[in-house]
């Protein structure tokens, strides 16, 4: 089974306990995480005031970020802010369990065939001319919409 969350960041040693899954990060640089929220009119400032309001999350994590946290206003900054806070979790929970996979978003995205082939071999995974094609195809064919599966990937690598 895969499963490509970006938001599990919170609950993602839940997930681990329940359905003992091989467990994959993807790291991706901070610019075009905020370039990409801010071309979306998304706006970071609601989810950190979520993760303010949780206790248990700040104090296993966050306490130290606390008052930037509080005081970051500028849509930037606060997207920033956002991605150091997601990473830091990720980070601690990562320190807890080291056969956890880190892979660089920018790597996978430069040559997306050979860094795919190499992730099914560190899964155990069979890697056919079926899953090369289908890495192939959504990699290097233009978006065509926000929500788009596929997309030419080495030009998202340096957008920002």
């Amino acid at each position: 089974m895969l499963v490509k969350e970006v938001s599990t960041y919170l609950s993602i040693e839940w997930v681990v306990r329940r359905y003992r899954p091989e467990v994959l990060i993807p790291v991706r640089h901070p610019c075009p995480v905020v370039l990409s929220q801010l071309e979306r009119g998304t706006w970071a400032r609601g989810w950190l005031d979520e993760m303010l309001r949780n206790d248990r999350l700040m104090a296993d994590h966050l306490a130290p970020y606390r008052s930037l946290m509080e005081t970051v206003m500028d849509p930037v900054e606060a997207t920033a802010v956002l991605w150091a806070a997601r990473t830091r979790v990720m980070a601690d929970q990562r320190s807890r369990h080291p056969d956890w996979r880190i892979v660089a978003y920018e790597d996978l995205a430069r040559d997306t065939v050979s860094g795919f082939r190499s992730l099914y071999a560190s899964l155990g995974l069979r890697w056919t001319a079926g899953v090369e094609r289908f890495v192939t195809e959504t990699t290097t064919t233009p978006d065509d919409g926000r929500y788009s599966i596929v997309r030419v990937s080495a030009d998202h690598v340096d957008r920002w």
